[in-house]
This record gives structure tokens, C-alpha cells and sequence, in this order.
């Protein structure tokens, strides 16, 4: 009886989303309790620190991945799972090189200073993330966001459960390395995880040979607008942050970090529970029919600003009663009042994703791209003068100040796209 149910609520799409977002709200909460955690028992520089490792997890991938998984997932959406695993292989042989490159450098940086065990479990963590961010991103272009967000889950919060309780009782446990390696430990669990559901895809099946350097360009031809897109993208998210720690302090960026990660775990629920469930629909849609498509842009906008503005209300009294009654520290409730102007950028942030949505259904790389770089532009310009006048005030407005005038021109482009889709 229970499995039927089960079986049901899954099939529909309202109860398919109400799973993936209580599966996702439960990594929410564990990595806001761990965010908690680190904060109160390992300080806010050991937080500034662990936000610094999250934000290379981002950054490195963009920067040496190319944007090819993004351009294969695209694909996979309509074309044979042979044509997609054969893409695989070659993609995983190009990671394998880029990093087997890199470990000795870490390897000699990490001796020489003194932090090898560090780098190493860093390194290790990067690489990692990179594989298992690939491996979600597929999986929900082949609605399987099930599968996708229990991967996800196992990646970031299955560990984390493990580790604060340990950690509680253990306080030798209170410290970097060890939640790094809890950390790691769970991206390993992931990786075996996604090795076993698509244990029945052709892996071991003769395909296609060619030289690695020309289907890298062949691919790079394809994903040129999007790997552009994406670092211009993952600068300007994580420009705050470096720029926190260059002209403020290491103590500092934790308050930041200790705010932001909560809004980017949130940002997490909104995109798995609305925008990666209708970006396939969209995909498919544009192909299929107009009226269905312009009908579907609209219903995921507003399902991205309901869905974020009711998020927002509930955060409010979540983060006053974690910043006064369980964090307790006078640096954190000093800075409280950044996270309400921050939440005005989370759901701005939102939207605009949602609008990015609609421009990668038609293959329209070139505009996210536009915008991406124009924010990035604006931010660098004036971020660190306002951090330098204003301190984390600075950052916070700054962020806003650029999400607002970009989301202005992306809705204006948005609705020149959907002209042609308007029925009449």
C-alpha cells in the first residue's frame, strides 16, 4: 500500500517536486546546522576558511572543465544514452589528465609549507566535486532528479550528519582537517552511488574512437558561449568573498560565509525543486510546440518568485533564532542585519535564473553570457570601493545594486525572445 502511494505521489508531477524539495530541504537544514556548527565550536575563521575550499569547488571546475559536461547534458536530453556515455569517456580521460597535472604541484606546495595532508584531502575534495556536480547536472537533464538529489544528498549532507555528532562528543574532532575528511568522504560515497544506478548504461560497449584534442575541440566549439558564461558567472559569485578576505579579515569573510552559505543552500531548494524540473520541460517544449513553450516560460517564472519570496519568509525568524540563541556570538549578531538585505538578492538571483532558463532552451548562450559578463563587469568596478568605505555593508549592496540593474535588461530581453511564442 505505502510503495503504491509512494509510486503514485512520484509519478505526479506536483508530488515529484514535493519529494526533491523535502529531499533537498534536508540537506538545506543539515548543511545550515553544520554552517552552525563550524561557527560555534571551530570559530568563524575556520567558516571563512571552509567557505574559501566551497568556493574553489566552483571555481576550478568552471575554469578547467570547459563547460563540455554542461554541453553533453545539453545533448542527452534528446539523443541516445550510447551517443552520451561515449562522450563521457572521452570528457573523464581530459579530467584525468588536467588533474593528474595538478596533483604533483599540490603535492610540492603542499610538502613545502608544511600542509600537505591539507592540500591533499583539498585537492582530492575539488576533484571530487567536479565529478559528482558533472554527474547531478546529467542526471537532472535526463529527468532522474530523484536520482540526482539522493546523489546530492549522500555528496553534501549524509557526512556532515555523521560528523557534528562525532565531533560534539570527540572534541578532538573540532577542527579542518577532520571535517575535511568527512567531507570527502561523503563526494566518495556519491561517486559509488551514481557508479551504481547507471550500472546498466553501455560502459563497457566498443564506441567511437578519436584523437582526445580533436573531440575537445569539436566540444569546445559547442560549449565556447557557455564556459564563458559560467566563469564570468562563478566570478562574480565568488568575487565578495576574495575580496572579503584581501581587504577585511579572514574573521570577517566567516560572517559572511556563516550568511551566504544559508542563501546558498536555499538558492539550492528553489533550483532543484522548480528551475531544474522545468529546464528539461523547456528544452523539450521549445521543440515541440509554441504555445506550450510560452505558457511553460511563464508558469516557471512565477513558480521561481513564489517559491523564493515564501522561502525568504521562512528564513527570517530561522536565522534570528540561530544568531541569537544557538550561535551566540557578538560578531554574528553585530552582522545580522546584512542577511535581510541579502535575502532581497537571493530572490533576484532567482528570477534571473529562472529567466537564464529560458534563454539556454533555445540554445541563446550568447545573451546569458552578455548578462554574466556585464554583472561581473559592474561588480568589479565597484565592489571594492564599497568594501573599502563600507565594509561587509559594502558587499552586500553592491551585489544587490548589480542584480538589480541586470535582472532590469534580462527581463526586457526575455520578453523581445517570448514575442514570437505569445499566442495571439
Amino acid at each position: 500500500m505505502f510503495f503504491t502511494q509512494f509510486h503514485m505521489l512520484l509519478s505526479s508531477g506536483f508530488g515529484r517536486s514535493l519529494i526533491l524539495m523535502k529531499i533537498r530541504g534536508t540537506s538545506l537544514i543539515v548543511k545550515f546546522v553544520l554552517t552552525l556548527f563550524i561557527a560555534k565550536f571551530i570559530g568563524f575563521e575556520a567558516l571563512g576558511i571552509y567557505g574559501i575550499i566551497s568556493a574553489l569547488t566552483l571555481i576550478i571546475p568552471a575554469a578547467i572543465g570547459l563547460c563540455l559536461m554542461q554541453s553533453i547534458s545539453r545533448k542527452a536530453v534528446t539523443s541516445d544514452i550510447a551517443e552520451t556515455v561515449s562522450s563521457i569517456r572521452h570528457y573523464l580521460k581530459y579530467l584525468i589528465i588536467i588533474y593528474s597535472l595538478g596533483l604533483p604541484i599540490i603535492y610540492f606546495y603542499g610538502f613545502t609549507t608544511d600542509n600537505l595532508k591539507t592540500c591533499l584531502l583539498v585537492f582530492f575534495i575539488v576533484f571530487l566535486e567536479h565529478l559528482n556536480n558533472d554527474e547531478y547536472g546529467l542526471l537532472l537533464n535526463l529527468s532522474r532528479p530523484l536520482e540526482a538529489n539522493i546523489l546530492h544528498f549522500t555528496r553534501v549532507a549524509s557526512w556532515a550528519i555523521i560528523y557534528m555528532p562525532l565531533a560534539y562528543h570527540l572534541p578532538e574532532l573540532q577542527n579542518l582537517d577532520s571535517l575535511l575528511f568527512g567531507w570527502l568522504l561523503g563526494n566518495v560515497l556519491s561517486l559509488i552511488f551514481f557508479t551504481f544506478i547507471t550500472r546498466k548504461w553501455p560502459w563497457k560497449d566498443k564506441y567511437v574512437k578519436q584523437p582526445l584534442i580533436n573531440w575537445i575541440k569539436k566540444e569546445f566549439r559547442q560549449s565556447r558561449l557557455l564556459y564563458a558564461s559560467s566563469v564570468a558567472n562563478t566570478g562574480n559569485s565568488y568575487l565578495n568573498l576574495f575580496l572579503i578576505t584581501f581587504l577585511l579579515s579572514l574573521e570577517l569573510t566567516g560572517v559572511y560565509v556563516f550568511f551566504s552559505q544559508t542563501l546558498s543552500a536555499m538558492m539550492n531548494l528553489i533550483h532543484t525543486g522548480v528551475i531544474s524540473i522545468n529546464k528539461p520541460k523547456l528544452v523539450k517544449a521549445y521543440k515541440d510546440s509554441a504555445e506550450a513553450y510560452y505558457g511553460l516560460c511563464i508558469r516557471s517564472t512565477i513558480q521561481t518568485l513564489y517559491s523564493s519570496v515564501l522561502l525568504a519568509l521562512a528564513a527570517i525568524p530561522m536565522m534570528y533564532i540561530a544568531v541569537h540563541y544557538i550561535v551566540d556570538k557578538p560578531l554574528a549578531e553585530e552582522w545580522q542585519p546584512i542577511f535581510w538585505i541579502m535575502l532581497i538578492g537571493f530572490i533576484l538571483a532567482n528570477v534571473r535564473e529562472s529567466f537564464f532558463s529560458i534563454f539556454y532552451s533555445q540554445h541563446a548562450d550568447y545573451e546569458t553570457l552578455k548578462f554574466n559578463l556585464r554583472i561581473l563587469f559592474m561588480m568589479t568596478c565597484i565592489t571594492p570601493l564599497m568594501i573599502y568605505y563600507f565594509n561587509l555593508w559594502g558587499a552586500v549592496f553592491s551585489s544587490l545594486l548589480a542584480l538589480a540593474a541586470n535582472l532590469i535588461g534580462i527581463t526586457l530581453k526575455v520578453k523581445k525572445y517570448l514575442k514570437t511564442y505569445e499566442p495571439s
